[in-house]
């Protein structure tokens, strides 16, 4: 059920279909649930996904640091975003 602060531009949030509404940073956000979903399971694709997963599992330990130090410099990502892309670009 989607809820609706007004029905031109106002606060939008859950889902009305396939469309999906939240709000990001300030901004409401409507994105598309995907129609099919594939998952290949190739060894490059699982060394891929084991390697984010020990990425966001470190960042996770650190996130009260994470967070005290972007506080409030971050404008279009979060903090946990921000560490856990820079590390992923790194590998």
């Amino acid at each position: 059920m989607a809820i609706v602060q007004n029905p031109i531009t106002g606060r939008t949030k859950k889902k009305f279909g396939t469309a999906v509404f939240s709000k990001q940073f300030g901004k409401n956000v409507m994105r598309s649930k995907p129609m099919e979903v594939k998952n290949p399971q190739t060894v490059g694709q699982v060394t891929q996904r084991n390697k984010f997963a020990t990425t966001v599992n470190l960042v996770r330990q650190v996130l009260p640091l994470i967070n005290e130090v972007y506080a409030g410099s971050l404008r279009k990502m979060s903090p946990f975003n921000k560490i856990t892309n820079n590390r992923h670009e790194q590998n």
